[in-house]
């Protein structure tokens, strides 16, 4: 196989790999009406996780902590199973 080609690969490979990640650590993703599941809460400057059984979970600055259940199969907006106040 010629070097110059086995270049072009590596340059094509290593820029498709990584062309995404911009978009996402900016926000592109999470701010799109694209994801497939939703979860909306009025609350600002929160952290998100996963759970067992399609658990997901938000802490918010606010001082509450939510608890959605995610539908794998249909996805969409995800309906609030739990919030608890931890600071009013």
């Amino acid at each position: 196989m010629d070097k110059n080609k086995n270049d072009e690969n590596a340059n094509k490979n290593q820029k498709s790999i990584f062309s995404i990640m911009p978009s996402v650590f900016s926000g592109g993703y999470f701010k799109s009406e694209w994801s497939f599941a939703n979860v909306r809460i009025k609350d600002t400057d929160s952290i998100c996780f996963f759970g067992k059984d399609n658990n997901f979970f938000i802490a918010s600055k606010q001082g509450n902590f939510y608890k959605t259940i995610l539908d794998l199969t249909k996805g969409g907006d995800c309906e609030i199973k739990e919030k608890i106040e931890f600071a009013k």
